[in-house]
């Protein structure tokens, strides 16, 4: 079974159509008949006071003429062909004592047992004043109070608008009610003619002036999706919105059928360029095989000047103790032996340093993890570096907070702190001040390298960890900041840089704190052969 979205327009507009007809038909006619209805009820209430005019009018004038009420009136009044009964109701007349002969007031008597008060809607009606009526079925009563005037303390003790009487009125309704039906099933069978009508003439236009050049449209595009560009839909571009479109649609058609004419005609000479073109990129990739090569051969050159700039410290320190050693050879003993322990370092690192640069460009890295005590291991940074700072005026601060042990590689976290601090002293060529702090915070041991040199640029400072990027140095490609982050990297630590142009530079580290045992858990859970590095 289709459901509503997959049927057609006309449908689609038919079901929407018809059940508005209907509701309204139906809202109309129950709208006019509860209209009618209320017309009805002020018509019989209008009815009821009007009568109960006329009678209290009649009463009054007996009363003053006759003294006494003829019967026979409210009998005449009652068989009325609108009216289907009619009651007094008394109250207590309070009729004057001169009036109030023997007679009269046995007859008045009898009249107030026969008129009196029967249930507790004349009695609220006699008790209020207000007129009060109801309606039950085809029937409609009302009782409507007689209130006293001056004409009426002639004869009774009261005041003006005391209720001396009410009259209690039927009315009956069953011709008014089957003429309101009558009328409302008129009015239905009018609106069902006139729904009928309109969607006959509705279905006419729209199958007439919608449905078909819809269908065309879906024709014409049924036709292009397969390929028939030559399909001419029917348009009229002066026409309304649906003869504007398809004279649109066919505009479209036609100009996607020149393209189409002109794209094979590209084609085709694309065809004839490809050949053209395939002997370019064969000349275009021997070119660019020898711009690799080029290049290969410029970052080999970059990689030797970074190899001579980093190896520069350690071949001074090499040249100082042998300077050293020339010219206090005759006194032997302590200096001479720490002389010799300096070189022997210096090379050790030299040897380091080769070996460092080689597992950067394959991306491999073996640290040689053991445990060391902090402070025991900034000692020896500064040892090795206090030197080469004294001869430049550079002051260094010493601030260890923290006095704990650390896992690590002795030897490669010793040399990525003292790439960091070579860097602060070249940025501090007229001397300075760099701090070296550290200290424990959330199980991590914090390390801070501050100098008081020139500073880095933010341009320079997004980038400063990566590959041959240089700051204002006139040797070096930047390959130790480079490799220091990755030692720290797998040291499962973090390096930051915090800096400005002129400020001075502050690099933070952090490492966690770990015991053997948890780093040689961490390590047996690794894969065997797999190494640790970045590419």
């Amino acid at each position: 079974m289709k459901s509503f979205r997959d049927l057609k327009l006309s449908s689609k507009i038919l079901l929407g159509i018809v059940p508005l007809f209907i509701v309204s038909v139906y809202l109309s006619v129950r709208l006019n008949n509860e209209f009618q209805e209320d017309q009805m009820m002020e018509q019989a209430l209008a009815s009821a006071e009007t009568y109960a005019d006329i009678i209290r009018e009649s009463l009054v004038n007996m009363m003053v003429n006759r003294l006494q009420v003829d019967e026979s009136f409210l009998a005449q009044m009652g068989n009325l062909q609108e009216i289907d009964s009619l009651r007094l109701v008394l109250n207590d007349l309070r009729l004057r004592p001169l009036l109030m002969t023997p007679e009269r007031a046995q007859r008045i008597r009898k009249k107030m047992d026969e008129y009196s008060i029967s249930d507790a809607m004349e009695r609220e009606t006699i008790l209020s004043g207000t007129p009060k009526w109801e309606r039950n079925g085809d029937s409609f009563r009302a009782i409507i109070p007689f209130k006293a005037d001056v004409r009426c303390q002639r004869c009774h003790q009261v005041e003006v608008g005391y209720v001396l009487a009410a009259v209690n009125i039927h009315i009956s309704l069953s011709r008014i009610s089957q003429a309101i039906e009558s009328n409302a099933e008129r009015t239905f069978w009018i609106f069902v003619g006139f729904t009928i009508l309109a969607v006959s003439i509705g279905a006419f236009i729209f199958r007439r002036f919608v449905g078909r050049p819809v269908k065309d449209l879906m024709k014409g595009t049924e036709e292009i999706a397969s390929g028939n560009l030559s399909y001419s839909v029917r348009g009229n571009p002066r026409g309304d919105e649906l003869g504007r479109l398809g004279g649109a649609f066919d505009s479209m058609r036609a100009a996607l059928k020149k393209n189409v004419e002109q794209l094979e005609e590209l084609n085709a000479t694309l065809e004839v360029r490809k050949g053209q073109l395939e002997d370019s990129l064969e000349a275009l990739g021997k070119a660019q095989e020898e711009l690799i090569q080029s290049e290969r051969m410029a970052t080999v050159g970059q990689m030797a000047s970074s190899i001579i700039h980093d190896f520069k410290n350690p071949m001074s320190i090499i040249y100082s103790y042998i300077q050293m050693l020339k010219q206090k050879a005759s006194r032997g003993g302590k200096r001479r032996h720490e002389a010799y322990d300096g070189i022997m370092k210096s090379v050790e690192r030299m040897l380091d340093m080769t070996q460092e640069l080689l597992d950067f460009s394959r991306g491999e890295m073996h640290l040689q993890l053991s445990e060391s005590r902090v402070e025991d291991f900034i000692a020896d940074v500064v040892e090795g570096v206090k030197m080469n700072l004294s001869k430049n005026n550079v002051k260094i601060i010493v601030d260890q907070r923290y006095h704990g042990a650390l896992i690590l590689d002795v030897d490669r976290l010793r040399r990525a702190l003292i790439n960091i601090i070579n860097n602060a002293q070249e940025a501090m060529p007229d001397g300075g001040a760099l701090t070296l702090r550290t200290e424990g915070e959330d199980g991590h041991v914090k390390i801070e390298i501050a100098d008081t040199g020139i500073g880095i640029t933010e341009q320079i400072k997004e980038k400063i960890f990566e590959p041959f990027v240089t700051h204002g140095k006139s040797k070096g490609t930047g390959l130790g900041l480079a490799i220091t982050k990755r030692v720290i990297d797998e040291h499962r630590g973090s390096i930051s840089v915090k800096s400005g142009w002129g400020k001075g530079t502050t690099f933070t580290i952090h490492l966690p704190v770990l015991s053997i045992d948890d780093e040689n858990r961490s390590t047996s859970s690794r894969l065997p052969g797999r190494t640790r590095g970045t590419d």
